[in-house]
């Protein structure tokens, strides 16, 4: 939990010092400090984490470069080819996860504060709140997709101008590293449709999209399963579960529409901002509604908002920070924070199972909480057997 602090106080720091002139530090040396400790703090971390424990596990009997050049075929482990060429490159480096975990670390939050100095006014409010929210769910748990995710922001500049041939290109990379950004090559016609759109017919457009899909998701998950990845047995293990799912209950949906309010009210207010009326604005928080929506009924497709959380995220923080959002719409402002921080508190704080302890259940936030480095390298039991019958609940339901 020490670790934690010291990282806050760092990131607290610019917003006592610059206040209200975050937009004019574009040139601080500050900024790339916080990139350095945000990278460090999760690159030498040790059994910290949820999916990241279990690519720990895995990392033991991954191949390397040299084991790899003889190797028949790349998708022999199920995995991406590029995640597993990223994997054989570190694990030729050293055995040691870590090495791993820098690396990562640093492709992923080397775009978010890429994307962070491009796109936010006010960019260290932004990584404070990056911190609090999305952060640690990028870098010790969606690992594989988070690789997929930051090529993909890197890449919406090209989708913002319409040079598809670049942006085709980095798709095609996001896709080696994550079979979900298949749904990335769809976007340049969807942006045309959804971008210039506001109020009424964008509403309109964004349920007739959500419908579409959910309709077609049968189709879809046949035609990928059946040709796509054919030989893929981990692929279509998710495919067949993804086929399998049920849909949100009364109080899921409810809950996934209060949470989606702060998207909606974002967007509604900034349609009446000059400089935030913009058409990658509207897209990114209309392809998260879309995402949300496509969730209710199919739930794994959750994950699929993850290609635009952090996009929102920026816009978000623009929003909030505003001089002129600030003036006019002080409630929404404050309606929609209090409603996020809800989300993710409710998030944290979600009930995970553990067979360690037996009268009561193991919350999320215990995940990362306490955070062990390479230094001590010390194993939480209750989190390593949390985890564990994670993956036994997935055998058994499967």
């Amino acid at each position: 939990m020490f670790a934690y602090i010291v990282v806050l106080i760092i990131l607290v720091f610019p917003l006592i010092h610059y206040r209200r002139h975050q937009a004019n530090e574009k040139n601080s040396k500050y900024f790339y400090l916080e990139f350095i400790v945000m990278v460090c703090l999760m690159g030498f971390r040790y059994r910290v984490g949820g999916d990241s424990i279990r690519y720990e596990n895995l990392y033991l009997y991954q191949s390397s470069l040299t084991e790899l050049a003889t190797a028949s075929n790349w998708w022999s482990d199920g995995y991406q080819p590029l995640w597993t060429l990223l994997s054989a490159i570190c694990k030729s480096i050293s055995d040691e996860f870590w090495v791993f975990q820098i690396c990562q670390a640093f492709i992923v939050n080397g775009i978010v504060f890429y994307c962070a100095n491009r796109y936010c006014k006010y960019r260290y409010t932004f990584v404070f709140v990056y911190f609090l929210t999305y952060y640690l769910y990028f870098n010790a748990e969606i690992m594989r997709e988070a690789l997929a995710v930051s090529v993909f922001m890197f890449s919406f500049k090209y989708l913002v101008s319409h040079r598809y041939g670049k942006y085709y290109i980095f798709c095609l990379i996001a896709f080696m590293f994550h079979a979900s950004a298949f749904i990335l090559f769809f976007l340049p016609p969807i942006y045309k449709i959804v971008s210039k759109r506001r109020g009424l017919p964008l509403y309109l457009t964004i349920l007739s999209l959500s419908f579409v899909v959910i309709l077609s998701a049968d189709v879809i998950i046949y035609l990928m399963s059946a040709y796509l990845f054919s030989g893929n047995s981990l692929i279509l293990d998710r495919l067949f579960f993804l086929g399998e799912s049920n849909g949100l209950n009364f109080f899921g949906i409810a809950g996934k529409i209060i949470f989606l309010l702060p998207v909606v009210i974002t967007q509604r207010c900034l349609w009446s901002v000059r400089d935030l009326n913009t058409d990658a604005n509207n897209f990114i928080s209309s392809m998260y509604i879309i995402f949300s929506i496509i969730a209710v009924v199919i739930t794994p497709l959750s994950r699929l908002e993850n290609y635009f959380s952090i996009l929102f995220l920026i816009i978000f923080v623009n929003f909030i920070c505003s001089y002129t959002c600030r003036k006019y719409f002080r409630s929404m402002i404050s309606i929609s924070i209090l409603i996020f921080s809800i989300s993710q508190v409710r998030w944290y704080s979600a009930l995970t199972h553990s067979i360690y302890k037996e009268d009561s259940d193991f919350r999320r936030y215990e995940r990362y909480i306490p955070y062990h480095s390479i230094i001590d390298k010390e194993k939480e039991p209750e989190r390593e057997h949390a985890i564990r019958q994670e993956d036994l609940k997935e055998v058994s339901d499967y």
